[in-house]
């Protein structure tokens, strides 16, 4: 599934600001645009896009790595930040 660049580029933005506070902000924001972070991941959990190499690097992932792949792996980290996937 593909996502919005906007979306891709505003996942990139919050995990850099997330990680940074040690907080997850739960409004995403990106040029004019504003959304929820539970959207937001719930949109990029199923994305096969691959991410840029530096943002796979930040998340500790190969090279080539999917959004999809990159936001199970920060839910993992992020303990209790839940989005709400158990209610699919």
């Amino acid at each position: 599934m593909h996502a919005a660049e906007w979306k891709r580029t505003a996942f990139e933005d919050w995990v850099d600001a997330t990680r940074k506070f040690r907080t997850p902000d739960r409004a995403v924001r990106l040029d004019d645009r504003t959304t929820t972070a539970h959207e937001l991941l719930l949109d990029l959990a199923r994305c096969t896009d691959i991410m840029p190499a530096a943002l796979c690097d930040e998340l500790s992932l190969p090279p080539g790595s999917t959004y999809a792949q990159g936001v199970a792996l920060f839910l993992n980290e992020a303990g209790g930040f839940s989005i709400g996937f158990d209610r699919e």
